[in-house]
């Protein structure tokens, strides 16, 4: 979507519209995240709504999916924090 630190947004291939984003499964959701959410105009669906109505046409996609090379970048970029490090 294209928010967040810049020098690892800039690494990325490509930015997703919100419109476009579905938030899968998800068990519980805190109050930050749900404004966030709403904020951002993203939709959601827990795993009991996505059992229940099989409409949705969904493209897994996770953190632990990237790309390997992007994957490689976002770890080299957190080496670099020093409070990670120590």
């Amino acid at each position: 979507m294209g928010l967040g630190d810049s020098a690892i947004i800039n690494q990325l291939p490509a930015k997703i519209e919100s419109s476009k984003c579905l938030l899968v499964g998800l068990r519980s959701w805190d109050e930050g995240m749900q404004e966030r959410q709403h904020k951002l105009g993203i939709k959601g669906v827990s795993p009991a709504e996505l059992y229940e109505n099989n409409t949705y046409d969904v493209v897994g996609f996770t953190v632990a999916e990237l790309m390997p090379g992007i994957a490689i970048k976002l770890k080299n970029l957190l080496k670099e924090i020093p409070l990670l490090n120590d």
